[in-house]
This record gives structure tokens, sequence and C-alpha cells, in this order.
């Protein structure tokens, strides 16, 4: 635990150095305000920093509420009914093809540059993975499972949250991961 705080401190400590460095190599203020200048600022004008993070905050939390449930409404659909899976999956995979932030310019000019469109390309960046892993967890659930749960005479919908699902949170939450490469 030591370890990672000093770890934190020494990384923080670059961070605020490299920032400094970079504020005085000629770099216009309106670009990269100096560590000062956000202080200031911190101190000068709280009710707007706080009226902007109140927005950013509702934005976040409208993409995740979207892009997650989308994806997981999308691949339990395509887990559980085979005609849902062959309208949609073709389309998701061939989706993956386009990357999101070549459709940010036609979401801007569709949603205007307000609070749609930001949503928007946030929520379809989360959707892929979400909705592909999770799809894929769902898919892999060993038969010997499913053979047992309909032994035992569990409904489908038994199966699915008693199941399926604990086996394809790992599937889930893999979506999450940042990956180095």
């Amino acid at each position: 635990m030591k370890s990672r705080l000093s770890n934190l401190f020494y990384f923080l400590g670059c961070v605020m150095a490299l920032w400094v460095i970079l504020t005085h190599q000629g770099i216009p203020d309106y670009l990269l305000p100096t560590p000062q200048q956000v202080g200031t600022a911190f101190v000068q004008q709280p009710a707007l920093l706080l009226s902007q993070t109140v927005i950013t905050l509702s934005e976040m939390g409208l993409a995740l509420l979207f892009g997650v449930g989308g994806g997981v409404i999308i691949a339990v659909a395509m887990a559980s009914h085979v005609w849902i899976r062959r309208l949609f999956y073709p389309l998701v995979m061939a989706s993956q093809v386009i990357p999101v932030f070549t459709l940010a310019p036609l979401l801007v000019l569709w949603l205007g540059f307000g609070i749609g469109s930001k949503v928007v390309v946030a929520a379809l960046i989360l959707f892929f993975p979400v909705c592909l892993t999770l799809f894929d967890g769902l898919s892999r659930v060993p038969q010997q499972w499913l053979d047992l749960a309909t032994t035992l005479q569990a409904s489908r919908w038994r199966c699915f949250w008693q199941v399926r699902w604990p086996a394809a949170l790992p599937f889930f939450f893999q979506a999450y991961r940042w990956r180095s490469s």
C-alpha cells in the first residue's frame, strides 16, 4: 500500500513538473494555463467550476447508462434468441470496422454541439466492448451447467439469472479492463 501511494505521489509530481515546464515553453495560456492560473480560477470561480463539473458528470452518467445498458440488452437478447442474433450480430461486428471518432462530425451535424452528440459518441465507445464480451460470455456457458439446471427443473428465467449471468460476469467486467497494448 505504501509503495502504491509513493508511486502515485511520484507520478503526480512528475505530471506537475512537466506541466510547469510546458507552460514556460511559450505555449499560450488559453491552450495550457499555468498551475497558478488554474488554482486562482478554482478560488475565484467555484460556482462556474461546480456547474461545469455537474454537466460533465451528467454527460458521463448518461453515456454510461446508454452504452452499458444498450450493450447488456443487445447481448442478452442475442444470446437468448437465435433470430435476434442473426439480425444484430453481423451489424455489431460490421460496425467495429468504422472508428467511432469518424462518426463524431456527423453526430455533431445531426445532434448539434450540445449534450446529445457527446453522450452518443461516449455511449458508442462503451457499447461495443460491453455487447461483444458479454455476448461471448453468455455463449460460452458450459452445456453441462445448463443441462443440470434443466434437470433441476429451472425455468428459463431462473437458468439465466442463476447459471448464465454469473458465468458471464467475468466477460462483462473484462470489457472495462484497461489494456496497455
